[in-house]
């Protein structure tokens, strides 16, 4: 597991509690790195694309939208 993958999934357990299972989204895959954690708390989708990547906007733009529409949950950057 790389450096910032390792980095995600503690953050997660530190949230949420052991990751039991990672499993790839079956659709909607326009992030560089998607994966559901399924922890003890529930289940965390996880998603994101380098500070390079043209997709960085969109994914700004999702954070922006989702934490008015679903606030408390969670969006980070």
């Amino acid at each position: 597991m790389g450096g910032t993958a390792t980095a995600l999934r503690y953050a997660v357990e530190a949230e949420r509690g052991p990751v039991l299972r990672a499993e790839a989204p079956s659709a909607g895959r326009n992030s560089t790195f998607a994966a559901f954690l399924h922890t003890a708390g529930g289940s965390v989708l996880i998603k994101g694309v380098p500070d390079y990547e043209r997709l960085v906007s969109a994914h700004e733009h999702e954070i922006q939208v989702n934490s008015l529409t679903s606030p408390g949950r969670g969006w980070a950057r």
